[in-house]
């Protein structure tokens, strides 16, 4: 396997754990990974909202991302995942310009963000790059028994 596609393989799979992990702890201890983030409500309503939204999407984009791995849907998984990190990091810019949040965590939620949507996207480029054909030359009779001699799948 090559160096390409262990990468791919490897900010899918990241990627695909990482959500998984956010959106089962803001279902299952959202008060506690509320007070990290420093959001607060103490109503009810409010919990079951944080549990919906960041709970309940971060988990199926988990399971999208875990499903593109389990499937070797390399391309497609890396696609959201761009977007995903990409949108989320333009959501956090645009409360920085807007409400002006400038604290640490903002700053260190951000550089995540971008830094997920640039191995992501650069993940998703290798993902669609054709494999490149072998090195060592095909068998002399290959031709005779009609294998291939060059690859026509995609990598990785």
């Amino acid at each position: 396997m090559s160096r390409a596609a262990l990468f791919v393989r490897w900010v899918l799979g990241f990627l695909a754990a990482t959500f998984l992990l956010i959106g089962l702890s803001f279902l299952f201890i959202p008060k506690a990974i509320m007070g990290v983030v420093d959001i607060a409500t103490e109503s009810s309503t409010g919990v079951a909202d944080i549990r919906a939204v960041y709970g309940g999407l971060d988990l199926a984009i988990g399971i999208l991302l875990g499903l593109s791995f389990l499937r070797k849907e390399w391309s497609t998984g890396l696609a959201v995942g761009t977007h995903t990190c990409a949108c989320m990091a333009g959501g956090r810019l645009l409360g920085m310009a807007r409400d002006g949040a400038s604290d640490i965590l903002t700053f260190g939620l951000l550089g995540v963000e971008l830094l997920g949507a640039a191995l992501a996207a650069v993940a998703w480029f290798l993902a669609r790059q054709p494999e490149p054909a072998s090195a060592t030359p095909a068998p002399a009779n290959a031709a005779a028994t009609g294998e291939p001699t060059t690859s026509t799948e995609h990598a990785p």
